[in-house]
């Protein structure tokens, strides 16, 4: 027999190290820079081009928990094991020759903020934050505009539409914005669920109006949103 071919190897491009253990990233939205936060506080700025620091801070000893871009990368918002939020202003430095943050605003102590995710609106003002119940934070006025907002498992890229109840029979599909379910993704003419319709794995097509939902028996199925009927072939 031949033999087998050798197993390329790839090298890193760069290395960026923390004192402690990492754990968040987010990279900005025009590919040049990496945020990173650490289990100590630890929160770094640095250029992908380079490799070079361009500004951190050391918060206290709270972990970071999530990191994302906001307002087209003008600005940076982090999530802390204690709840708390923080907006960071990424177009200004307090300190030119020590290269630290502008801290532009704290949202103190929100419930479960250890789990929370943090999703940009397409207009880069406002943020979504998942976890449990739903926030929408005004980034500009630096305030939660709306509270206990049920959220998807998963939802449309124009945050429209979402699905709910995944690994149940017959999630369901709702409409963010005014919290009402549209339909059930359950075929018409049938009454009773049986062993392999549970609900396994679900997606948005890229245009946010069909979603694929798989069930446990091996079925595939297309839904039309925001309607909520079966797709034929």
């Amino acid at each position: 027999k031949p033999a087998a071919p050798a197993k390329s190897t790839l090298e890193p491009l760069r290395i960026f190290s923390h004192e402690n253990p990492i754990t968040a990233t987010a990279i900005a939205p025009d590919g040049t820079r990496l945020a990173t936060g650490d289990e100590k506080g630890q929160l770094s700025l640095w250029s992908l081009t380079d490799g070079k620091l361009l500004k951190s801070a050391s918060l206290d000893t709270v972990p970071i928990r999530r990191l994302e871009f906001a307002s087209g990368g003008q600005r940076l918002v982090s999530t802390h094991a204690s709840g708390t939020i923080r907006v960071w202003n990424l177009a200004e430095l307090a300190d030119s020759s020590q290269g630290r943050f502008r801290l532009e605003t704290v949202v103190p102590e929100l419930p479960n903020g250890s789990q929370r995710r943090l999703h940009p609106l397409s207009d880069n003002k406002r943020l979504l934050i998942a976890g449990g119940r739903g926030l929408l934070f005004d980034i500009e006025k630096s305030e939660v505009t709306e509270r206990d907002l049920i959220l998807p498992m998963i939802w449309t890229p124009d945050l429209k539409y979402g699905l709910q109840s995944i690994g149940q029979a017959r999630p369901e599909l709702f409409d963010l914005k005014s919290q009402r379910e549209l339909a059930m993704l359950w075929p018409k003419g049938k009454t009773t669920s049986e062993g392999g319709d549970e609900t396994t794995s679900a997606t948005f097509l890229p245009n946010g109006r069909t979603v694929a939902v798989a069930r446990k028996g091996g079925k595939i199925e297309t839904w039309k949103v925001p309607a909520g009927t079966l797709d034929t072939p």
